[in-house]
């Protein structure tokens, strides 16, 4: 898959709504779940994003320092509630970062922070 086109299903996704794939999830990003906790520990960031992309199939995870969880459609929602006025932006600043990771052969992975 090309970057644009990582590019293209990212916005697709993550800006319009398109739907994620809960199989992707699944199979994919639970297996690195502990690997994921462990990394968000000594940041100091907010949460830990995590994606993945398989041709036009996109999963998401959303892990809070506090514990919290959310998969796919909870972890854009709990995106857009905790960026209200700047999730569109703060996405389309991710994205490149995301794809270079991608395109790459790895999980696209990222601290966030909420405020």
């Amino acid at each position: 898959m090309t970057q644009q086109a990582l590019n293209n299903t990212l916005a697709l996704t993550l800006l319009h709504g398109a739907t994620f794939s809960a199989t992707l999830f699944d199979s994919v990003l639970a297996a690195y779940r502990d690997e994921l906790r462990a990394a968000l520990e000594p940041d100091e960031d907010d949460a830990l994003l995590c994606l993945v992309v398989e041709g036009r199939e996109v999963a998401i995870w959303l892990l809070e320092t506090d514990g919290s969880e959310h998969a796919n459609e909870a972890a854009r929602q709990r995106l857009q509630q905790m960026w209200a006025e700047s999730y569109s932006g703060n996405v389309r600043e991710l994205i490149p970062g995301f794809v270079e990771l991608l395109d790459q052969g790895m999980l696209a992975v990222g601290g966030v922070k909420w405020s």
